[in-house]
């Protein structure tokens, strides 16, 4: 099923969006394997799971670049029970350099250079937070005081007045063409750039369950000038304000968690693999 970010905007504004769209898509894979990315997989408890966020352009005009697409991935039916699922330890604090604020060689989760150009605090890290929501558990990975699940304003039921505008989640971003360093250059690509790398490690419970990989629409990059959310792109290499604001569509991806490896071998065989589409 699709979601489109739209909102009521001037016809000006609304042409702008038709013609410029981002869509970001999650995948996942074995961890430490080299298997290809997919949108689902089959996992046996125990297991460790990677997970990434691509973000890719479509639109008349190429841009010089990806800006700034703030997002909070959650994972769907997490489990507390003891030993419960857990999230891999990543680089959190951010930074533009290749030194220890963004993923590399020695930790391999996080936010790649250079889109992890905006830092954040020692006293707001980025961190994964559990909530229960509507009956279902989640993972959600924003800031450290960003405690609240997303909503769309300070009164707004179970998104709370810390949590509704983007500012606390993970910041993707890099710096202007013009202010590159040589550890950061500027990348132009437009097409499965990825922006986010995490890993899950599975807990012990060998009950049968679907894990869905997503980002709430409302815990996406809220454009103030516009209220809609979108991602920005640098127009030029020129600009020092990205000006290029798209709507988003968002893919979702699937761990379906087996209880023993002889399951894992029905579901290979054809068994019921969980697939869905958001826009």
């Amino acid at each position: 099923m699709k979601n489109v970010i739209v909102g009521m905007v001037a016809v000006a504004g609304i042409a702008a969006i038709a013609s410029a769209q981002s869509t970001l898509v999650f995948q996942v894979r074995t961890a430490g394997s080299s298997d290809s990315w997919a949108s689902s997989i089959n996992a046996l408890p125990g297991q460790s799971v990677e997970f990434r966020a691509l973000i890719s352009y479509t639109g008349t005009t190429a841009p010089a670049g990806l800006a700034t697409a703030n997002m909070q991935p959650t994972v769907s039916n997490w489990n507390l029970n003891a030993p419960g699922d857990s999230l891999n330890a990543f680089a959190n604090l951010g930074g533009n350099s290749a030194a220890p604020g963004a993923i590399g060689i020695t930790n391999p989760y996080g936010r790649p250079v250079p889109f992890a150009a905006a830092g954040v605090s020692t006293t707001n890290i980025l961190r994964g937070h559990t909530q229960t929501i509507a009956g279902v558990r989640y993972l959600r990975v924003a800031q450290n005081l960003t405690t609240n699940w997303v909503g769309v304003g300070a009164t707004s039921g179970i998104g709370a007045a810390n949590n509704f505008n983007s500012a606390g989640g993970v910041a993707i971003s890099q710096v202007p063409f013009g202010n590159q360093t040589v550890a950061a250059p500027f990348n132009t690509q437009l097409v499965d750039i990825e922006v986010l790398r995490l890993a899950i490690t599975l807990g012990a419970d060998t009950s049968l369950r679907t894990m869905e990989v997503d980002a709430p629409l409302l815990g996406l990059r809220l454009n103030a000038a516009t209220g809609l959310r979108q991602f920005a792109w640098f127009r030029t290499q020129t600009e020092n304000v990205a000006s290029l604001q798209t709507s988003i569509i968002t893919t979702t991806a699937f761990i379906n968690v087996v209880p023993t490896p002889g399951a894992l071998a029905l579901l290979g065989l054809g068994g019921i693999v969980a697939v869905r589409r958001r826009r």
